[in-house]
């Protein structure tokens, strides 16, 4: 499973990314990691209406897994209740990207 997350806007228009391929993390931390994925049921969740929010955060997320593909983009006040422990996490992996 491959995923990479990007995390942008907010007062101070900082962006954060991160990307996983649970094929190089230990196994305990690949497992972990597809766990979330599959409660948040990403491949079946519908997407969100994502209306434009100035000084808002939006999460970019993209997952490839098992033949399927699949980007999302979120804002901070619509993540749907089954992503956010998977947005969460993510956002904590994150870095802040060099300007």
């Amino acid at each position: 499973m491959k995923i990479k997350f990007r995390q942008t806007g907010g007062f101070a228009g900082l962006t954060k990314a991160a990307e996983f391929d649970t094929e190089q993390m230990p196994s305990g931390a690949a497992e972990a990691l597809k766990l979330m994925v599959d409660r948040a049921s990403f491949f079946e969740v519908s997407s969100p209406n994502l209306r434009a929010m100035p000084d808002r955060e939006q999460y970019t997320l993209s997952i490839e897994s098992e033949g399927q593909s699949r980007q999302m983009t979120l804002g901070a006040s619509n993540i749907p209740a089954q992503l956010k422990e998977l947005v969460d996490y993510l956002a904590k992996q994150a870095q802040y990207e060099k300007r």
